[in-house]
């Protein structure tokens, strides 16, 4: 045996969450944008709150994590053509 052989002593087992509440499975919760109640910090919320404007901080959360979405997919295609580009240059060498 060697670090690449390595042998489990233990019996492999199936983990699934239980509710504390039901005893029943728990179901896998449905992503979902962030909101004011959800703020990353107290500061965040309190702030927000006490400027009664949380119906615009959403719809700006909202408008920020679109940009973020359609920029992240303008990185991935950028590094695409990148790789492309690389590969290309590779077998022609």
């Amino acid at each position: 045996m060697g670090e690449d052989h390595l042998e489990a002593t233990a019996p492999p087992e199936e983990l699934a969450a239980m509710s504390l509440v039901a005893g029943m499975p728990v179901a896998t919760p449905a992503t979902a944008m962030p909101t004011l109640a959800s703020a990353p910090s107290e500061e965040v919320g309190i702030v927000a709150q006490e400027q009664q404007h949380g119906a615009e901080v959403d719809a700006a959360l909202a408008k920020a994590s679109a940009a973020s979405s359609v920029e992240r997919g303008r990185h991935a295609e950028h590094e695409a053509q990148a790789r492309a580009e690389s590969d290309a240059t590779t077998a022609a060498g």
